[in-house]
């Protein structure tokens, strides 16, 4: 694929973008709960938009219109569950969590169980994260950039991770939620752009139903189905779901810096509401990509074929950037996530009386480890065959 000229000055723009959000909007941290929850000071958009970014990433592009191309919108089904699973937190979890203002999930666990669940609980997801949040995403950059432009695959994860890295350092959850508000906008846009596109290039949603079979536009499938069937969109998914999205440290973070209990719980249906939007904007691509190139040797390869065929000069470019800003926010949500965890369930057990200036110091310097901890581990991955297998 060749860029033109107008793609790499939408590139530069949000390249540009991001780093005067990074300087402009963030302020030297006056404590550590300024810079690990911003000062529990956070409204309801930002709180949705942040939980948002942080939940896609650049593996949701490939990967879901890869599900797409191959199964139809049934693995839509999965991300509209993502509204039900909103529930357990914000009825059951999130006044809890407000209440008793925690930095972490560990830390409640604590409240509830003894100092053993808590450490094992933090250590279990900053090894997690690391694993399979930080190095996955990192990897699936690769792939998406050295596929879609031909750019080196190790310099593709190390550029990216580094640069992220830099900018959480910098503003800690603050400028993390201020720029994921921003790249979530760019996402949505993108997003919107290409599945326009493909739409108007297969004669519409018309051309598209007559150009492929019926049950691929069936969300509900029957209970024999082997990848999609209904017991376990409904159940099995509510239940890993609701652990997800009330008890991962890299979502609920983001609801620990509400202003207040009410600020919390929109900025969660907010996110539920964004979520509503995948199966059109992140599946639906797959679909079209299934009657424009039938023959692909790879599901996988839907997104990038559409790119590589459709999208004009200038719109190209947005779209990279789209996925830029999905891969950033993800990245940048659980960095801060796993700093905060490092710091506060186990550095403060060591150094209880460890200043507000030495904490932000630390949590900055888990974040570079994590950094380079995700990226020695991503080209490990490509050794199981493909991101599901992993």
């Amino acid at each position: 694929m060749t860029l033109q000229a107008i793609d790499w000055l939408a590139i530069g723009a949000y390249v540009l973008a991001i780093a005067a959000a990074a300087v402009f909007l963030s302020r030297r941290p006056k404590s550590s709960e300024d810079y690990f929850l911003a000062g529990r000071s956070l409204s309801w958009p930002f709180i949705g938009a942040s939980l948002f970014a942080a939940n896609i990433s650049a593996e949701h592009f490939v990967g879901l219109a890869g599900s797409g191309y191959s199964g139809g919108l049934a693995v839509g089904g999965y991300e509209w569950s993502a509204v039900f699973c909103l529930v357990p937190l914000i009825t059951l979890f999130l006044p809890f969590y407000i209440r008793n203002r925690i930095f972490t999930v560990p830390e409640f666990l604590e409240q509830r169980f003894g100092t053993g669940v808590r450490l094992f609980f933090s250590g279990f997801m900053v090894i997690l994260s690391v694993l399979t949040k930080i190095s996955v995403s990192l990897w699936a950059s690769s792939l998406v950039f050295s596929d879609l432009l031909g750019w080196n695959p190790l310099a593709v994860i190390w550029i990216v991770g580094l640069g992220t890295a830099l900018y959480t350092m910098k503003g800690g959850l603050r400028i993390v939620v201020y720029t994921d508000a921003l790249q979530t906008t760019i996402l949505l846009v993108a997003a919107v752009v290409l599945t326009a596109a493909g739409l108007r290039h297969v004669g519409g949603w018309s051309g598209l139903r007559a150009g492929l079979a019926p049950q691929m536009f069936s969300m509900v499938r029957p209970a024999t189905d082997p990848d999609y069937p209904w017991p376990g969109m409904f159940f099995g998914v509510f239940l890993a779901g609701s652990f997800y999205w009330s008890m991962d440290q890299v979502l609920v973070q983001r609801a620990f810096a509400a202003r207040d209990l009410n600020q919390g719980r929109k900025g969660a249906i907010l996110c539920g509401f964004l979520k509503l939007t995948t199966p059109f904007l992140l599946v639906l691509p797959g679909l079209i990509a299934r009657v424009l190139y039938p023959g692909l040797p790879r599901a996988d390869q839907a997104y990038g074929a559409l790119l590589t065929h459709i999208m004009p000069a200038g719109l190209l470019g947005l779209t990279i950037c789209g996925i830029g800003a999905a891969l950033m926010g993800h990245i940048s949500a659980t960095y801060n996530s796993i700093s905060t965890l490092f710091t506060r369930d186990f550095y403060l057990r060591w150094r209880p009386q460890a200043s507000q200036e030495r904490q932000i110091r630390v949590g900055r310097a888990a974040v570079l480890v994590v950094f380079a901890l995700g990226s020695l581990w991503a080209p490990m991955i490509g050794r199981f065959g493909n991101l599901f297998t992993y």
